[in-house]
């Protein structure tokens, strides 16, 4: 009865996920338990070397039926273990250049990491100078009759080269794939600023228009720029990107502060704004 009410008695166990609390035991590590990691290559080298010289300096002396001289054997058995002795600091000279290729590696990464976040903040800004300029060259060439006769005009929509330059210094601290990503974007644009030129100047002239089908060859390379550029505005933003959302003080401030007191309707989208959020959180 004695034992049956001190089992009784015990507290119940929590029947928590084995995989569970293996990730909670895992995530809590001690300074000591880190201390020890790190020695843990140090002490197995230790071992293998006093192991190394047990076996090659007393087991033969040990097990061997003939007499041997001690001077011989000690002196082979030295050499031996210098070079044991050697080959083991050249592992740990060789693990600490490794620490110190990673830090150096890591700390690379680090500075590269924040040079490339800070060019993917600007980026959309450069991005969207090409985006006009690409729907600008889109709605030059859509206007344009077929087939075109020998008075007609068009001039070239300029290309803003500085936000090119800007685009194309994001690419040296964009990853890999991102980078490859923005230069075949650039080198796209040069072919379709080219061929987009030369149809301009061919016009220009009058007396050799380029001939019908060109029209929709060179609409097609501006659309598909269109969608190059459509790419990159994902990269720089982020795939997962969501816009900031501003509080209803603070719009109602800014609708104060710009005077826009007498706009009804801009008063009665704040207050939609803020029933949607609101049920969005409830």
């Amino acid at each position: 009865m004695g034992r049956e009410a001190g089992r009784r008695a015990r507290p119940l166990r929590s029947h928590s996920p084995p995989g569970r609390n293996r990730a909670e035991g895992e995530g809590k590590v001690s300074g000591t338990d880190i201390d020890f990691r790190g020695l843990t290559p140090i002490w197995l080298l230790a071992l293998a070397l006093v192991l190394g010289v047990f076996i090659t300096v007393f087991a033969p002396i040990v097990a061997s039926p003939d007499h041997v001289k001690l001077s011989d054997w000690f002196g082979f058995a030295g050499s031996l273990a210098g070079a044991m002795v050697t080959l083991a600091a050249a592992t740990l000279a060789w693990r600490a250049v490794q620490g110190q290729i990673r830090q150096a590696e890591n700390a690379i990464e680090a500075v590269r990491a924040k040079e490339e976040f800070a060019s993917r903040a600007v980026l959309p800004f450069a991005l969207s100078s090409l985006h006009t300029y690409v729907a600008r060259v889109i709605k030059q060439l859509a206007a344009l009759p077929s087939p075109m006769g020998p008075d007609e005009t068009l001039v070239a929509t300029e290309l803003p080269m500085d936000d090119v330059s800007a685009i194309r210094s994001c690419i040296r601290y964009a990853a890999a794939a991102e980078a490859e990503q923005i230069a075949e974007m650039l080198k796209f644009l040069q072919i379709q600023n080219s061929r987009y030129r030369g149809f301009c100047l061919d016009i220009a002239r009058g007396r050799d228009l380029p001939s019908p089908f060109q029209l929709p060859l060179r609409i097609l390379e501006a659309l598909t720029l269109h969608a190059l550029l459509e790419r990159t505005f994902v990269y720089a933003r982020g795939q997962n990107y969501r816009a900031p959302r501003a509080t209803r003080s603070e719009l109602l401030s800014g609708v104060l502060v710009n005077g826009l007191q007498d706009r009804p309707e801009i008063t009665a989208e704040i207050a939609l704004r803020e029933e949607a959020e609101n049920a969005a959180q409830s």
